[in-house]
Protein backbone atom coordinates (compact mmCIF):
# COMPACT_ATOMS: atom_id res chain seq x y z
CA UNK A 1 0.00 0.00 0.00
CA UNK A 2 1.32 3.62 -1.12
CA UNK A 3 1.78 6.10 1.86
CA UNK A 4 1.59 8.74 -0.01
CA UNK A 5 -1.21 10.49 -1.93
CA UNK A 6 0.36 12.06 -5.68
CA UNK A 7 -1.22 15.01 -7.24
CA UNK A 8 0.35 16.95 -10.26
CA UNK A 9 -0.74 20.23 -11.47
CA UNK A 10 -1.66 20.78 -15.14
CA UNK A 11 -4.47 21.37 -17.52
CA UNK A 12 -2.31 20.20 -20.41
CA UNK A 13 -4.39 16.82 -21.43
CA UNK A 14 -1.07 14.99 -23.16
CA UNK A 15 0.68 15.50 -19.47
CA UNK A 16 -2.32 14.19 -17.49
CA UNK A 17 -2.36 11.18 -19.66
CA UNK A 18 1.20 10.70 -18.81
CA UNK A 19 0.88 11.44 -15.02
CA UNK A 20 -2.26 8.51 -15.13
CA UNK A 21 -0.22 5.96 -16.83
CA UNK A 22 2.87 6.70 -14.05
CA UNK A 23 1.03 6.33 -10.97
CA UNK A 24 -0.05 9.82 -10.10
CA UNK A 25 -3.29 9.54 -7.82
CA UNK A 26 -4.93 13.35 -8.38
CA UNK A 27 -4.81 15.49 -11.33
CA UNK A 28 -4.78 19.23 -10.08
CA UNK A 29 -6.69 21.68 -11.97
CA UNK A 30 -6.19 24.93 -10.42
CA UNK A 31 -8.77 27.77 -10.98
CA UNK A 32 -8.04 30.31 -8.31
CA UNK A 33 -7.20 33.59 -9.68
CA UNK A 34 -8.74 35.94 -7.66
CA UNK A 35 -6.44 37.70 -5.53
CA UNK A 36 -3.62 35.54 -5.99
CA UNK A 37 -2.04 38.28 -8.27
CA UNK A 38 -1.67 40.43 -5.83
CA UNK A 39 -0.34 38.07 -3.48
CA UNK A 40 2.47 36.51 -5.26
CA UNK A 41 3.31 38.29 -8.39
CA UNK A 42 6.20 39.50 -6.60
CA UNK A 43 7.90 35.95 -6.58
CA UNK A 44 8.59 33.13 -8.73
CA UNK A 45 5.14 31.43 -8.65
CA UNK A 46 3.06 30.18 -10.87
CA UNK A 47 -0.49 32.21 -11.51
CA UNK A 48 -2.71 29.30 -13.40
CA UNK A 49 -4.14 29.69 -16.77
CA UNK A 50 -6.67 26.52 -15.71
CA UNK A 51 -10.16 26.70 -17.05
CA UNK A 52 -13.42 25.09 -15.95
CA UNK A 53 -13.95 23.32 -19.45
CA UNK A 54 -10.64 21.40 -18.50
CA UNK A 55 -12.04 19.21 -15.66
CA UNK A 56 -14.48 17.63 -18.09
CA UNK A 57 -11.63 16.88 -20.47
CA UNK A 58 -9.33 15.16 -17.86
CA UNK A 59 -12.67 13.50 -16.77
CA UNK A 60 -13.20 12.00 -20.41
CA UNK A 61 -9.43 10.77 -20.63
CA UNK A 62 -7.86 9.83 -17.72
CA UNK A 63 -8.44 6.24 -16.47
CA UNK A 64 -7.03 6.47 -12.73
CA UNK A 65 -6.12 9.68 -11.87
CA UNK A 66 -9.28 11.75 -9.87
CA UNK A 67 -9.47 15.29 -10.09
CA UNK A 68 -8.99 17.93 -7.90
CA UNK A 69 -10.33 21.00 -8.48
CA UNK A 70 -9.00 24.27 -6.54
CA UNK A 71 -12.12 26.89 -6.61
CA UNK A 72 -11.78 30.40 -5.58
CA UNK A 73 -12.06 31.95 -2.48
CA UNK A 74 -15.23 32.43 -0.80
CA UNK A 75 -17.42 35.17 -2.23
CA UNK A 76 -20.44 36.30 -4.32
CA UNK A 77 -19.25 33.83 -6.91
CA UNK A 78 -18.82 31.08 -5.00
CA UNK A 79 -22.23 29.44 -5.73
CA UNK A 80 -22.08 29.06 -9.17
CA UNK A 81 -18.64 28.61 -9.27
CA UNK A 82 -18.76 25.59 -6.84
CA UNK A 83 -21.71 24.15 -8.47
CA UNK A 84 -20.52 24.71 -12.37
CA UNK A 85 -17.43 22.70 -10.76
CA UNK A 86 -19.46 20.12 -9.74
CA UNK A 87 -21.16 19.48 -12.79
CA UNK A 88 -18.04 19.15 -14.93
CA UNK A 89 -16.61 16.00 -12.75
CA UNK A 90 -14.55 17.08 -10.42
CA UNK A 91 -14.01 14.32 -7.66
CA UNK A 92 -12.73 16.57 -5.26
CA UNK A 93 -12.95 20.78 -4.24
CA UNK A 94 -10.46 22.55 -2.38
CA UNK A 95 -10.60 25.74 -0.82
CA UNK A 96 -7.92 27.88 -0.76
CA UNK A 97 -7.30 31.33 1.33
CA UNK A 98 -9.77 31.31 3.95
CA UNK A 99 -8.94 33.05 7.46
CA UNK A 100 -12.12 32.25 9.59
CA UNK A 101 -14.37 29.30 10.16
CA UNK A 102 -17.80 31.34 8.65
CA UNK A 103 -15.73 30.43 5.04
CA UNK A 104 -15.65 26.99 5.66
CA UNK A 105 -19.09 26.94 6.33
CA UNK A 106 -19.91 28.47 3.74
CA UNK A 107 -18.10 26.50 1.05
CA UNK A 108 -19.36 23.36 2.70
CA UNK A 109 -23.18 24.55 2.52
CA UNK A 110 -22.81 25.06 -1.07
CA UNK A 111 -21.21 21.59 -1.62
CA UNK A 112 -23.64 19.83 0.19
CA UNK A 113 -21.56 16.79 0.78
CA UNK A 114 -22.17 15.72 -3.24
CA UNK A 115 -18.26 15.54 -3.70
CA UNK A 116 -15.65 15.32 -1.60
CA UNK A 117 -13.84 18.45 0.11
CA UNK A 118 -9.84 19.62 1.26
CA UNK A 119 -8.82 22.71 2.99
CA UNK A 120 -6.07 24.84 2.00
CA UNK A 121 -4.45 26.01 5.27
CA UNK A 122 -2.41 28.26 4.08
CA UNK A 123 -3.40 31.60 6.38
CA UNK A 124 -2.13 32.56 9.22
CA UNK A 125 -5.89 33.31 10.20
CA UNK A 126 -6.84 29.65 9.34
CA UNK A 127 -4.30 28.18 11.35
CA UNK A 128 -5.12 29.90 14.20
CA UNK A 129 -9.22 29.00 13.86
CA UNK A 130 -8.68 25.37 12.74
CA UNK A 131 -9.29 23.42 16.06
CA UNK A 132 -12.84 25.07 15.46
CA UNK A 133 -12.86 24.66 12.03
CA UNK A 134 -12.47 20.90 12.49
CA UNK A 135 -15.76 20.64 14.38
CA UNK A 136 -17.27 21.04 11.25
CA UNK A 137 -18.84 18.40 9.36
CA UNK A 138 -17.65 16.96 5.68
CA UNK A 139 -13.81 18.23 5.83
CA UNK A 140 -11.96 15.31 4.41
CA UNK A 141 -9.11 16.66 3.85
CA UNK A 142 -6.56 19.50 5.17
CA UNK A 143 -3.61 20.21 2.73
CA UNK A 144 -1.12 22.72 4.58
CA UNK A 145 -0.04 25.09 1.71
CA UNK A 146 3.60 26.61 2.94
CA UNK A 147 3.41 29.09 -0.13
CA UNK A 148 1.28 31.58 1.26
CA UNK A 149 1.80 31.08 5.03
CA UNK A 150 5.18 31.91 3.90
CA UNK A 151 4.13 35.26 2.78
CA UNK A 152 1.82 36.31 5.28
CA UNK A 153 5.17 35.69 8.30
CA UNK A 154 7.67 37.09 6.40
CA UNK A 155 9.84 34.54 7.08
CA UNK A 156 12.89 33.96 5.00
CA UNK A 157 12.93 30.09 5.14
CA UNK A 158 9.61 28.31 2.79
CA UNK A 159 10.20 25.35 4.79
CA UNK A 160 10.25 27.39 7.95
CA UNK A 161 7.09 25.35 9.78
CA UNK A 162 8.75 21.98 9.58
CA UNK A 163 11.18 23.42 12.62
CA UNK A 164 8.95 25.87 14.48
CA UNK A 165 6.16 23.83 15.52
CA UNK A 166 3.54 24.86 13.64
CA UNK A 167 3.09 21.89 11.78
CA UNK A 168 3.98 19.63 14.59
CA UNK A 169 0.77 21.20 16.09
CA UNK A 170 -1.38 21.34 13.15
CA UNK A 171 -0.72 17.84 12.17
CA UNK A 172 -1.49 16.86 15.93
CA UNK A 173 -4.96 18.90 15.47
CA UNK A 174 -6.19 17.21 12.00
CA UNK A 175 -5.13 13.36 13.12
CA UNK A 176 -7.00 13.60 16.22
CA UNK A 177 -10.13 14.01 14.08
CA UNK A 178 -9.20 11.40 11.31
CA UNK A 179 -8.92 13.77 8.77
CA UNK A 180 -6.94 12.72 5.94
CA UNK A 181 -3.65 15.59 6.02
CA UNK A 182 -1.32 16.62 3.25
CA UNK A 183 1.54 19.20 3.50
CA UNK A 184 3.12 21.06 0.70
CA UNK A 185 4.91 19.77 -1.98
CA UNK A 186 8.42 17.78 -2.93
CA UNK A 187 11.10 17.36 -5.87
CA UNK A 188 12.27 14.37 -7.13
CA UNK A 189 13.97 12.25 -5.24
CA UNK A 190 17.94 12.57 -5.12
CA UNK A 191 17.45 16.13 -5.95
CA UNK A 192 20.32 18.37 -4.11
CA UNK A 193 18.32 20.42 -2.08
CA UNK A 194 18.22 21.20 1.63
CA UNK A 195 16.40 19.87 3.30
CA UNK A 196 16.04 16.60 1.32
CA UNK A 197 13.25 15.29 -0.59
CA UNK A 198 13.78 12.10 1.31
CA UNK A 199 14.12 14.10 4.33
CA UNK A 200 10.89 16.01 3.95
CA UNK A 201 8.60 12.40 3.02
CA UNK A 202 10.45 11.01 5.93
CA UNK A 203 8.93 13.85 8.05
CA UNK A 204 5.58 13.68 6.51
CA UNK A 205 4.78 10.32 7.79
CA UNK A 206 6.04 11.01 11.72
CA UNK A 207 3.84 13.56 10.96
CA UNK A 208 0.72 11.56 9.67
CA UNK A 209 0.53 13.16 6.54
CA UNK A 210 -0.42 10.87 3.35
CA UNK A 211 -0.41 13.12 0.36
CA UNK A 212 1.85 15.61 -1.29
CA UNK A 213 2.21 18.08 -4.19
CA UNK A 214 4.52 17.03 -7.14
CA UNK A 215 6.22 20.38 -7.38
CA UNK A 216 7.90 22.25 -10.72
CA UNK A 217 11.05 21.21 -9.28
CA UNK A 218 9.93 17.71 -9.44
CA UNK A 219 8.93 18.25 -13.51
CA UNK A 220 8.35 21.83 -14.89
CA UNK A 221 6.43 20.86 -18.11
CA UNK A 222 6.44 24.31 -19.22
CA UNK A 223 10.11 24.25 -19.79
CA UNK A 224 9.55 21.15 -22.46
CA UNK A 225 7.22 19.66 -24.49
CA UNK A 226 9.09 16.77 -25.43
CA UNK A 227 6.27 13.93 -24.49
CA UNK A 228 9.07 11.07 -24.56
CA UNK A 229 10.87 12.92 -22.20
CA UNK A 230 8.08 14.04 -20.15
CA UNK A 231 7.13 10.15 -19.45
CA UNK A 232 10.56 9.02 -19.00
CA UNK A 233 10.93 11.92 -15.91
CA UNK A 234 7.41 10.82 -14.81
CA UNK A 235 8.16 7.23 -14.50
CA UNK A 236 11.43 7.70 -13.17
CA UNK A 237 10.01 10.36 -10.66
CA UNK A 238 7.10 8.41 -9.56
CA UNK A 239 9.04 5.10 -9.56
CA UNK A 240 11.50 6.78 -7.02
CA UNK A 241 8.72 7.70 -4.41
CA UNK A 242 7.53 4.27 -4.35
CA UNK A 243 10.03 2.68 -3.91
CA UNK A 244 11.46 4.94 -0.74
CA UNK A 245 7.98 4.19 0.49
CA UNK A 246 8.76 1.09 0.77
CA UNK A 247 12.24 2.19 2.96
CA UNK A 248 10.28 4.05 4.93
CA UNK A 249 8.14 1.32 6.11
CA UNK A 250 10.33 -0.27 7.50
CA UNK A 251 12.03 3.02 9.95
CA UNK A 252 11.87 2.30 13.15
CA UNK A 253 10.53 5.86 15.72
CA UNK A 254 14.01 6.32 16.90
CA UNK A 255 15.08 7.01 12.88
CA UNK A 256 12.02 9.28 12.28
CA UNK A 257 13.26 11.36 15.45
CA UNK A 258 16.73 11.41 14.49
CA UNK A 259 15.68 12.65 10.99
CA UNK A 260 12.82 15.37 11.99
CA UNK A 261 16.01 16.79 13.89
CA UNK A 262 17.95 16.52 11.19
CA UNK A 263 15.97 18.72 9.18
CA UNK A 264 15.49 21.46 12.17
CA UNK A 265 18.96 21.69 12.30
CA UNK A 266 19.58 22.59 8.19
CA UNK A 267 16.48 24.72 8.50
CA UNK A 268 17.75 26.50 11.32
CA UNK A 269 21.37 26.48 9.61
CA UNK A 270 19.69 28.17 6.46
CA UNK A 271 17.47 30.90 8.38
CA UNK A 272 20.58 31.89 10.58
CA UNK A 273 22.95 32.40 7.20
CA UNK A 274 20.66 34.03 5.37
CA UNK A 275 20.43 37.31 8.31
Amino acid sequence: MNLFKLLFITNDINVAKIADNSGVDEIFIDLEKIGKDERQSHLDTVISNHKLSDISLMKKNLKNSEIIVRCNPIGEWSIDEINKIIDSGADTIMLPFFKKKEEVEIFLNIVNGRVKTCLLVETLGAVNSLSEILNLKDIQRIHIGLNDIHIERKSKFMFEPFSDGMLEKISKLVCSQNIKLGIGGVSKIGSKLIPSPEKILAEHVRLGSSSVILSRSFLDTSKSKNFDFIKKEFSEGVSLIREYEKTLSSWTNEMFIKNSLDIKEEINFIINNNE
